[in-house]
């Protein structure tokens, strides 16, 4: 009876996840205001070619924008970081590119010693 009730709790504190999501003010705002792109190639000086994920203000779709490059090796949602939605106010976009070796970026990752220099 006890372990029915844990796990009829547990789901129901599943369920509930989206709901406390789409409250979340920065997740919204990136749901309804920001254009998004992804699996865009970036060429490298040495012909290295890095996977990156481009947003964009909706309000200001087509221009050319002031582009802030954030280099990561792991998989994030722009919406985790509320600098990300002042920066997008502002009228920058962001670009999230993986680094070499991580999330279909071509080259060779080394866990603790990075990637190597990519500028």
């Amino acid at each position: 009876m006890r372990s029915t009730l844990r796990i009829t709790a547990a789901l129901l504190l599943i369920a509930s996840a989206p709901a406390e999501a789409q409250t979340n003010p920065i997740a919204q705002y990136f749901a309804t205001e920001v254009n998004r792109e992804d699996m865009v190639s970036i060429p490298m000086r040495d012909g290295t070619r890095l996977n990156a994920s481009l947003f964009f203000p909706k309000k200001l779709a087509g221009q050319k924008l002031p582009t802030i490059l954030i280099f990561f090796p792991y998989f994030i949602s722009p919406a985790s970081w509320p600098e990300n939605k002042r920066f997008m106010e502002a009228g920058y976009a962001l670009a999230y590119v993986n680094v070499r070796g991580r999330y279909y970026s071509e080259g060779i990752y080394t866990y603790l010693g990075g990637s190597g220099p990519d500028s």
